[in-house]
């Protein structure tokens, strides 16, 4: 097992370095994702249920539209972060290469299905014990609103940390569905506090490039996606099979 730490400042500097040459290639990938992100949410709007007495259908509508996206945007997801392992190891780098991952669908949709229900099932235990603690405590609805909200994003956060490296690992190593989620989960356990302060000053990174009429996003997720493919570079590349 990889015991050799591994900094926090380095991995964002290399992957801010790395941003010019990664632009194109992710915005090849982000325009036709977005299209049919777009398509699908139309198609979607069409069907979903109105009336407020199909509150039943309203529900179970409104649990599938997480895997519903999942299955939809599976394969950009994973093909924008191969691009940034490859900026990350010097490979060289094709405009199409976000797009090639598609023969491995099902085995991504799998992998985010099963992400996705961990995180809802995460969320639904948190907001059911948050709110049996603040009824207990007497605490104000205001706070009660707030204190929950802070605790499930860090839950979320939590877990989606754990499973930061899924998809690269079915793809780079060819792992099997479970053995990627147990792989990012095993590694990155011993180096959690570090992946997760990147993972938030990257999501902080991306909020602000949003913020600029979202033109910073062109260089925000190329840094996200070339910092994390960095990180992945220093925990799995010199990381002997027999460790996952």
């Amino acid at each position: 097992m990889l015991t050799k730490p591994f900094s926090i400042k380095a991995s964002l500097k290399e992957g801010w370095h790395l941003v010019r040459g990664t632009k194109l290639a992710i915005l090849m990938t982000i325009l036709p994702m977005s299209f049919v992100a777009l398509i699908a949410f139309i198609t979607i709007s069409g069907i979903e249920p109105q009336s407020s007495k199909n509150s039943a259908d309203s529900l179970f509508f409104s649990l599938l539209l997480p895997f519903i996206d999942t299955l939809v945007i599976s394969g950009f997801i994973a093909g924008i972060m191969m691009i940034g392992l490859k900026r990350a190891r010097n490979q060289a780098l094709r405009y199409s290469d976000g797009l090639k991952y598609f023969n491995k669908l099902p085995k991504l949709a799998i992998i985010g299905y099963l992400e996705t229900l961990l995180i809802l099932l995460i969320s639904s235990t948190v907001l059911i014990g948050m709110a049996y603690l603040m009824a207990k405590l007497g605490m104000p609805k205001e706070a009660d609103s707030i204190i929950t909200l802070f605790v499930l994003l860090i839950a979320v956060f939590g877990l989606k940390t754990l499973l930061i490296f899924s998809f690269q690992l079915a793809l780079d190593k060819g792992f099997s569905i479970f053995s990627a989620i147990a792989g990012s989960i095993k590694i990155v356990r011993h180096h959690y506090g570090k992946i997760l302060a990147i993972f938030i000053i990257l999501i902080m990174a991306n909020f602000l490039g949003a913020c600029l009429a979202g033109i910073g996003l062109l260089w925000t997720i190329p840094f996200t996606t070339n910092t994390l493919g960095v990180v992945y570079r220093q925990l799995f590349d010199i990381s002997p099979m027999s460790d996952f």
